[in-house]
Protein backbone atom coordinates (compact mmCIF):
# COMPACT_ATOMS: atom_id res chain seq x y z
CA UNK A 1 0.00 0.00 0.00
CA UNK A 2 2.76 2.24 0.77
CA UNK A 3 4.49 2.02 -2.35
CA UNK A 4 1.34 2.41 -4.29
CA UNK A 5 1.04 5.86 -2.07
CA UNK A 6 4.71 6.71 -3.07
CA UNK A 7 4.05 5.99 -7.11
CA UNK A 8 0.73 8.28 -6.50
CA UNK A 9 2.51 11.12 -4.91
CA UNK A 10 5.26 10.98 -7.27
CA UNK A 11 3.05 11.42 -10.25
CA UNK A 12 1.23 14.54 -8.41
CA UNK A 13 4.75 15.83 -7.62
CA UNK A 14 5.58 16.09 -11.02
CA UNK A 15 2.66 17.50 -12.01
CA UNK A 16 3.23 20.16 -9.34
CA UNK A 17 6.52 21.04 -10.30
CA UNK A 18 5.94 20.68 -13.56
CA UNK A 19 9.22 18.23 -13.99
CA UNK A 20 9.18 14.83 -15.44
CA UNK A 21 8.35 11.80 -12.64
CA UNK A 22 11.26 11.78 -10.31
CA UNK A 23 11.87 7.80 -10.69
CA UNK A 24 14.76 7.80 -8.46
CA UNK A 25 12.08 8.51 -5.46
CA UNK A 26 11.47 4.82 -6.14
CA UNK A 27 14.92 4.01 -4.65
CA UNK A 28 14.14 6.32 -1.42
CA UNK A 29 10.96 4.28 -1.10
CA UNK A 30 12.35 0.43 -0.99
CA UNK A 31 15.11 1.95 1.07
CA UNK A 32 13.35 3.31 3.77
CA UNK A 33 10.77 0.04 4.15
CA UNK A 34 14.09 -1.76 4.40
CA UNK A 35 15.59 0.17 7.55
CA UNK A 36 12.58 0.89 9.35
CA UNK A 37 12.37 -2.88 8.90
CA UNK A 38 15.75 -3.71 10.22
CA UNK A 39 15.75 -1.05 13.13
CA UNK A 40 13.01 -2.55 14.61
CA UNK A 41 12.77 -6.30 13.67
CA UNK A 42 16.43 -7.15 13.32
CA UNK A 43 18.12 -4.25 15.98
CA UNK A 44 15.62 -3.69 18.26
CA UNK A 45 13.33 -7.07 17.88
CA UNK A 46 11.98 -6.62 21.79
CA UNK A 47 12.89 -2.74 22.63
CA UNK A 48 10.04 -1.50 24.72
CA UNK A 49 9.90 1.75 26.92
CA UNK A 50 8.91 1.76 30.69
CA UNK A 51 8.96 5.39 31.41
CA UNK A 52 6.59 8.02 29.61
CA UNK A 53 10.16 10.46 30.55
CA UNK A 54 11.74 7.69 28.52
CA UNK A 55 9.45 8.36 25.44
CA UNK A 56 9.35 12.12 25.21
CA UNK A 57 12.96 11.70 25.59
CA UNK A 58 13.39 9.57 22.33
CA UNK A 59 10.68 11.23 20.84
CA UNK A 60 12.41 14.76 20.62
CA UNK A 61 15.86 12.74 19.86
CA UNK A 62 13.80 11.11 17.18
CA UNK A 63 12.21 14.41 15.73
CA UNK A 64 15.71 16.23 16.08
CA UNK A 65 17.26 13.18 14.03
CA UNK A 66 14.69 13.68 11.54
CA UNK A 67 14.63 17.42 10.76
CA UNK A 68 18.46 17.06 10.62
CA UNK A 69 18.43 14.04 8.03
CA UNK A 70 15.73 15.74 6.15
CA UNK A 71 17.17 19.14 5.83
CA UNK A 72 21.19 17.66 5.18
CA UNK A 73 19.44 15.65 2.53
CA UNK A 74 17.47 18.04 0.81
CA UNK A 75 20.12 20.65 1.15
CA UNK A 76 22.71 17.76 -0.91
CA UNK A 77 20.34 17.32 -3.40
CA UNK A 78 19.74 13.68 -2.72
CA UNK A 79 17.09 11.48 -4.24
CA UNK A 80 13.82 12.72 -2.31
CA UNK A 81 11.18 10.29 -1.24
CA UNK A 82 7.79 11.01 -2.17
CA UNK A 83 6.27 13.19 0.97
CA UNK A 84 9.48 15.40 0.90
CA UNK A 85 9.23 16.16 -2.40
CA UNK A 86 5.73 17.03 -2.06
CA UNK A 87 6.89 19.67 0.86
CA UNK A 88 8.96 21.20 -1.93
CA UNK A 89 6.77 20.90 -4.44
CA UNK A 90 4.16 22.77 -1.85
CA UNK A 91 7.07 25.01 -1.19
CA UNK A 92 8.00 26.25 -4.70
CA UNK A 93 3.86 26.51 -5.54
CA UNK A 94 2.70 28.87 -2.76
CA UNK A 95 5.50 30.30 -1.53
CA UNK A 96 5.04 29.00 2.39
CA UNK A 97 8.23 28.60 4.30
CA UNK A 98 9.67 24.86 4.40
CA UNK A 99 8.31 24.80 7.80
CA UNK A 100 4.68 25.29 7.05
CA UNK A 101 4.78 23.43 4.25
CA UNK A 102 5.71 20.25 5.38
CA UNK A 103 3.96 20.99 8.94
CA UNK A 104 0.42 21.89 6.97
CA UNK A 105 1.27 18.31 5.09
CA UNK A 106 2.06 16.18 8.36
CA UNK A 107 -1.49 18.00 9.72
CA UNK A 108 -2.94 16.94 6.72
CA UNK A 109 -2.13 13.37 6.60
CA UNK A 110 -2.27 12.82 10.28
CA UNK A 111 -6.23 14.60 9.80
CA UNK A 112 -6.78 11.60 6.97
CA UNK A 113 -5.42 9.05 9.45
CA UNK A 114 -7.45 10.15 11.97
CA UNK A 115 -10.67 10.09 9.56
CA UNK A 116 -9.29 6.35 8.40
CA UNK A 117 -9.65 5.42 12.06
CA UNK A 118 -5.66 5.44 12.66
CA UNK A 119 -4.15 5.92 16.35
CA UNK A 120 -3.06 9.08 16.82
CA UNK A 121 -1.38 10.33 20.22
CA UNK A 122 0.32 13.18 21.92
CA UNK A 123 3.38 12.01 19.74
CA UNK A 124 1.38 12.05 16.66
CA UNK A 125 0.89 15.46 17.40
CA UNK A 126 3.82 16.57 18.51
CA UNK A 127 5.64 15.51 15.58
CA UNK A 128 2.69 16.94 12.65
CA UNK A 129 3.72 20.53 14.31
CA UNK A 130 7.29 20.42 15.50
CA UNK A 131 9.09 18.39 12.30
CA UNK A 132 8.30 21.24 9.89
CA UNK A 133 10.41 23.90 11.85
CA UNK A 134 13.09 21.51 12.37
CA UNK A 135 13.20 20.29 8.92
CA UNK A 136 14.05 24.64 8.04
CA UNK A 137 16.16 25.02 10.63
CA UNK A 138 18.46 22.20 9.94
CA UNK A 139 18.01 22.83 5.73
CA UNK A 140 19.27 26.57 6.92
CA UNK A 141 21.93 25.36 8.48
CA UNK A 142 23.00 22.42 5.95
CA UNK A 143 22.89 25.61 3.48
CA UNK A 144 25.95 27.14 5.24
CA UNK A 145 27.96 23.93 5.15
CA UNK A 146 27.53 22.93 1.55
CA UNK A 147 28.33 26.72 0.93
CA UNK A 148 31.42 26.21 2.50
CA UNK A 149 31.90 23.29 0.85
CA UNK A 150 31.51 24.71 -2.13
CA UNK A 151 34.11 27.33 -1.74
CA UNK A 152 37.34 24.29 -1.84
Amino acid sequence: MDFIVGIALMIINSFLLKARIDYAAVITIFLIGVFIDFWLLIVFPNFTISSAIMSYVLLAIGITAMGSGIGMYLQFNFAKNPIDNLMIAVHKRTGLSLAMSKSSLEILIMIIAFILGGPIGIGTIIIAFGIGPFVQFFFKRFSKIKDFINQW
